[in-house]
């Protein structure tokens, strides 16, 4: 989960898990393609290469391989919370809808999926 960040990194991010922290994930403001051309970040699915997670103390930086997964893993046993991106609702009484998470092997995670951690996530 935390490959690449150092020793210090690792230590923040195990302090985060045993405090129970807030773990944020936002949109890439901008998306470089496989054939090279850049488009906006959309807030409507959270997968590496399309956002960036922020752990308390730390600098937000792109999801590493496998990170989602090990997110998911944590927050179902309760120990994060999640702050994911949303889509608004449409309408009057349309209700935000938080973004599905996609795995590495491509398969995604909604909240209608039994793998959805709907009491780890935080806010709208």
């Amino acid at each position: 989960m935390t490959s690449g960040t150092g020793d210090a990194g690792l230590r923040r991010a195990i302090e985060a898990v045993e405090r129970g922290a807030l773990v944020i994930l936002t949109p890439k403001r901008t998306v470089r393609r496989r054939d090279g051309s850049v488009s906006r970040g959309s807030p409507a699915r959270v997968a590496r290469g399309l956002t960036r997670v922020q752990y308390p103390g730390e600098e937000p930086r792109d999801l590493e391989r496998f990170e989602v997964e090990a997110l998911l893993a944590v927050a179902a046993e309760g120990g994060i919370s999640l702050l994911v991106p949303f889509s608004p609702g449409l309408g009057h009484g349309g209700r935000p809808r938080r973004a599905p998470l996609q795995l590495e092997d491509g398969s995604i995670v909604g909240p209608d999926s039994e793998r959805y951690p709907h009491r780890a996530f935080a806010g709208a």
